[in-house]
């Protein structure tokens, strides 16, 4: 098989194999595994197509993790006092597959600021662990092979002892998703098939709106040029602004 003179022209090559009509399953094969061979740090891949998430064409996803797994979600489940049945784990690894790329949030990003801000600004709803992201981690993004263009995290997983919420960062929006992982499952299932909207199947929680500066602040934003990847600001540490005094009072 022919070298490419890039990890993106490669990548390029395996999506445009895959999005084939029909697609060649043999060079599909031996494409996405030289991808994850010949180049360091590349960030893992799967292939979605038909299975319980019901996807009518095949997907290449990228994960924005180096680090992914079953295992490693699991334990940020089980940690807040979760107890997984073989039924949840089960949903747990097909919340894995759906797409955007999510995955176990790592031990040393749980105090990250994004997640502070989160957890202040829901604070009312409880203290909420991470438990799954799509964030492309600062540490990481320095090792990817050039072509790579790590975007917006667009969706959290987070929970308490009782209850999962959903998070959705470009719409600073907390949804609460019910006390399993099959509920959330189903719930995004429906949304990706456009028969019930995530507005529609779960319930928003409802705060003030938010007077502080930008919340991107303290989430990792990239700029992407020729000479590589670059924050587009340092990430600022989340301090909750003073609380509101009533004019009443």
């Amino acid at each position: 098989m022919a070298r490419f003179p890039s990890y993106w022209d490669h990548y390029t090559a395996l999506r445009k194999a895959v999005t084939s009509d029909p697609p060649d399953g043999e060079e599909i094969s031996s494409l996405f595994t030289s991808l994850e061979t010949e180049w360091q740090h590349v960030p893992p891949h799967a292939i979605l197509y038909e299975g319980p998430w019901e996807y009518k064409k095949p997907i290449l996803q990228t994960y924005t993790h180096l680090n992914i797994g079953l295992e490693a979600a699991s334990r940020n489940v089980t940690k807040i006092g979760c107890l997984l049945s073989d039924s949840e784990r089960y949903y747990l690894g097909l919340l894995l597959e759906y797409w955007g790329g999510w995955s176990a949030t790592y031990a040393q990003h749980m105090e990250d600021p994004c997640f502070k801000y989160i957890q202040w600004r829901f604070r009312d709803v409880g203290h909420l662990h991470p438990i799954l992201d799509n964030m492309w981690y600062p540490e990481e993004v320095q090792l990817l092979p050039h072509g790579i263009d790590p975007g917006s995290p667009t969706r959290f997983l987070l929970a308490d002892d009782k209850m999962f919420y959903l998070y959705l960062p470009q719409e600073d929006e907390l949804y609460k998703v019910g006390p399993t992982l099959e509920g959330i499952f189903n719930g995004l299932l429906a949304d990706k098939k456009l028969v019930r909207r995530i507005y529609e199947t779960w319930e928003t929680v409802e705060v003030p709106e938010y007077e502080g500066p930008d919340r991107f602040y303290h989430f990792p934003e990239y700029n992407t040029t020729e000479n590589g990847i670059t924050l587009v600001g340092p990430i600022e540490p989340f301090i909750p602004p003073p609380e509101r005094i009533s004019s009443r009072l």
